[in-house]
């Protein structure tokens, strides 16, 4: 069994700075600007409402 490894969190803003640089380095010009909202995406299902019609 392999083990886990775990990373420092980043500084404040420093993901953000990352994330400007990583955009510049891919497209070549700053972006129009680098948002953050807390939360997280549901993918696996638990939305409450049904995605497929019932038969």
């Amino acid at each position: 069994m392999s083990s886990v490894e775990f990373i420092s969190p980043l500084a404040n803003n420093e993901g953000a700075k990352i994330a400007q640089e990583l955009f510049i380095a891919s497209y070549g010009y700053e972006p129009a600007g680098v948002w953050a909202a807390p939360g997280r995406v549901n993918l696996i299902g638990e939305h409450g409402w049904d995605l497929l019609p019932s038969i």
